[in-house]
């Protein structure tokens, strides 16, 4: 049964070309999940789609995104992928097709009357409580990397990409708060070196990355 915009997206581990297993929930309340299904490491199709990711992927990441690529491919297939087009993003094996069909996308597809089972390339766009907010299907190559981007920046508050308070590909929850000068809640941290002293004036400069800037 395809998933669909709204629905919980369906988690899952998976090997990863990054390393070890990757895990989806592992990214909710944390990042954006632009997730992707293809066919085929290496074919012209997938080629382009990833390399338009691949080019895409810094700007995701300023909106809080990461990319995951998923096929049916082994790790020593994605890796060679990875290598011949310097992709900057996982590549996923799913090998016995659970995830695929968890997501509705190993369907029956047909070419020169022959028919045969595939993946259909899809996208789906998980927000940061684990939903799905965007299901593409029979995606459509050219240009669908700027549909993705601009429905990532629908999910990001134009308030918090002005400030940088959003948390960017490989940054901790503890980093990202750090880095904007919040505390374990989120809140503004206000430290000041002498507490005996008057209270800041309405002129003091705020340190960058704080609200106010």
């Amino acid at each position: 049964m395809p998933v669909e915009a709204g629905q919980p997206a369906p988690d899952f581990t998976l090997p990863s070309s990054a390393g070890g297993e990757l895990t989806l929930s592992s990214f909710r309340g944390r990042n954006i999940v632009v997730l992707y299904f293809y066919p085929k490491d290496n074919t012209s199709g997938c080629t382009r789609e990833a390399c338009a990711f691949r080019d895409a992927r810094d700007e995701l990441a300023q909106l809080g995104a990461v990319v995951i690529g998923v096929s049916p491919d082994s790790l020593k297939s994605h890796d060679k992928f990875i290598r011949n087009h310097n992709l900057n993003f996982p590549l996923l094996a799913d090998e016995e097709k659970q995830v695929c069909e968890a997501y509705g996308v190993w369907v029956q597809k047909s070419m020169y009357g022959r028919k045969y089972m595939g993946v259909e390339r899809s996208t789906f766009i998980i927000d940061r409580e684990g939903r799905i907010a965007r299901a593409w299907r029979k995606v459509s190559v050219a240009g669908h990397d700027d549909e993705v981007i601009a429905a990532v920046r629908e999910l990001t508050p134009a308030r918090s990409r002005r400030a940088g308070l959003v948390p960017t590909v490989g940054m901790a929850w503890s980093q990202f708060l750090r880095h904007t000068g919040r505390d374990a809640r989120g809140s503004p941290v206000v430290e000041r070196s002498d507490t005996t002293g008057p209270p800041a004036t309405p002129n003091a400069r705020i340190p960058a990355g704080m609200p106010g800037r």
